[in-house]
């Protein structure tokens, strides 16, 4: 073999285990969030955007829903928009809570739980105030 394909063939391999590697932490920080029960804070419309980077929990009634896109109308009267993965299921129910990863003042879709059409969301907007009052009880 000559050098330029010797350097090709070391240049393939060193990407492939850097493909491997970063799978590997990808998976040992799902299974670190697992192990550390990690909660996921709970949110409202006007503050979702100081989590970019993260993943956070929001609940709301399903505005409108097209393609991979769903309008979503929160409790604070805040109308948020997030990204669905390709080929998600479709919501059980006018009320959700969505599980979503906040990246660039975007919002992505992790998972979503129905829920019951007589969830109160102005009680449940109320909680998550008092929540944010009152943190070092919460």
């Amino acid at each position: 073999m000559t050098e330029k394909e010797n350097k090709e063939i070391e240049n393939k391999k060193n990407q492939e285990n850097t493909k491997i590697k970063s799978k590997k932490k990808e998976e040992e920080e799902k299974e670190k969030e697992k192990m550390t029960g990690r909660i996921i804070r709970r949110v409202t419309g006007k503050d979702i955007f100081n989590f970019n980077g993260q993943t956070v929990r929001i609940v709301g009634e399903v505005a409108n829903l097209q393609d991979n896109v769903v309008t979503l109308l929160l409790p604070d009267n805040n109308t948020l928009t997030v990204q669905r993965e390709q080929g998600s299921q479709n919501y059980g129910s006018q009320i959700v809570e969505l599980v979503v990863k906040v990246v660039d003042n975007q919002l992505q879709e992790k998972q979503f739980t129905n829920f019951s059409p007589k969830f109160d969301l102005q009680l449940y907007y109320q909680t998550i105030e008092l929540t944010k009052q009152f943190s070092d009880v919460f």
